[in-house]
């Protein structure tokens, strides 16, 4: 799959060897929404992490996909987990995990602790 459009930060669309797109919800992670302080910034960010690149699409949470039918996943580059990195760099915060009343996801702890470690883009 390729990232072929970045629909926020932590939303991308990917198409197949079969022209075949679909709608993706990064796992875990949060980024601001249109208006809010750091929404430009992260949908950057995510585009010079994965557009136009191959990525691994790995499944990780209880849900296949969320209410509007995107799939969530995560999406990682060789070893480069993208959502982590959001996170490390204060672009996104983990969130839509066990603490937000939802499943506990595979990565959650990994996440929760960079979050911790981590500067806000908008402090």
């Amino acid at each position: 799959m390729v990232a072929s459009r970045i629909i926020d930060g932590d939303t991308i669309e990917v198409t197949d060897a079969g022209g075949h797109t679909e709608k993706v919800r990064l796992i875990g992670i949060d980024t601001p929404e249109r208006g809010e302080c750091g929404f430009k910034e992260s949908g950057a960010r995510l585009l010079e992490l994965i557009l136009n690149l191959d990525v691994l699409l790995v499944p990780g949470g209880t849900d296949d996909r969320d209410r509007y039918k995107r799939l969530l996943r995560y999406v990682d580059i060789g070893e480069i987990d993208t959502g982590l990195v959001l996170i490390q760099e204060g672009f996104a915060i983990a969130r839509y995990d066990s603490r937000d009343g939802y499943s506990q996801h595979d990565r959650e702890s990994k996440y929760i602790k960079a979050d911790s470690e981590s500067p806000s883009f908008c402090n």
